[in-house]
């Protein structure tokens, strides 16, 4: 699977930013939103551990009841930085996406 950011699209979608996956074998292709391709990040299911919350059990739908809709922020394209925001039993936490589509550290 190839990745790509796309910042602009016509996809109808909750988020203006998404995550355009592509097989390269059989060129099958997937769109999620920024909250879905963290949700299985093992520093988010860490954080929902320390919860006792096991979000592997999850359904997609019950995750983003965890990040309010419209707390994705671009904070910057050069060098990419996005900005998702989490509640947690009340607790805020943002975690930070980079460049590489990875979680680079999430800020309570």
């Amino acid at each position: 699977m190839t990745a790509e950011w796309l910042f602009s699209h016509d996809i109808e979608f909750s988020s203006d930013v998404l995550v355009h996956y592509t097989c390269s074998l059989c060129k099958m292709e997937l769109y999620t939103g920024v909250v879905g391709m963290i949700e299985q990040h093992s520093a988010v299911v860490s954080l929902f551990d320390d919860y006792n919350i096991d979000i592997r059990e999850m359904m997609p739908w019950e995750f983003r009841s965890y990040v309010p809709r419209g707390d994705v922020t671009v904070r910057s394209k050069e060098p990419l930085q996005i900005e998702v925001l989490m509640t947690i039993d009340g607790d805020e936490f943002t975690v930070h996406v980079g460049e590489n589509m990875k979680i680079v550290d999430i800020e309570s």
